[in-house]
């Protein structure tokens, strides 16, 4: 049960961290936006953030737990400090009553399917050895070792950095 809620603490502060970073960087950009378009465009700007700056730390050979978790308390802190949490723009018209009920039972069926799937052991060889066996790499040399065995190492490693963030 502790390692679930391990699982799930480091999903959540990836999530939070990087919507952080993404309200901070909409705030400073001033960007007038509609409230639930800002709030989706932030969390997939704020990955990119988090997922530029982990590669940094990978490359400085810096990643270490304290400083991953620092980092991530510091965006949410600063964020919620700024005001760039707050909810801001305009909404948007309401749903009419059929679909909204139509969305939230579609949404509330996708939700328990792939909560309970993500909670899974992986057991793919591509997330086994190339996803999630590359980030383990990354996290036991605290950044980008030479790994000269390996073709899949060398490819891109975008949302592999947001992993290692979770890891």
């Amino acid at each position: 049960m502790i390692r679930v809620l391990a699982i799930l603490f480091g999903a959540l502060f990836t999530v939070a961290t990087a919507w952080a970073l993404g309200a901070i960087l909409f705030r400073k950009l001033a960007l007038t936006l509609e409230a639930w378009e800002r709030r989706l465009l932030e969390f997939v700007v704020g990955s990119a953030c988090l997922s530029a700056i982990i590669f940094a730390l990978c490359a400085v050979r810096f990643i270490h737990r304290g400083v991953l978790l620092l980092l991530g308390l510091a965006a949410i802190g600063y964020a919620g400090y700024s005001g760039a949490l707050r909810f801001v723009g305009k909404p948007f018209p309401p749903l009419p009553r059929l679909w909204r009920w139509v969305f939230i039972a579609a949404f509330a069926v996708f939700t328990y399917l792939a909560f309970f799937h993500a909670l899974m052991p992986e057991d793919s060889p591509d997330g086994m050895a190339y996803h999630l066996g590359t980030v383990f790499k990354y996290q036991q040399a605290r950044g980008f070792p030479r790994i000269t065995t390996d073709i899949y190492a060398n490819l891109s490693e975008g949302v592999e950095m947001l992993f290692l963030f979770a890891f």
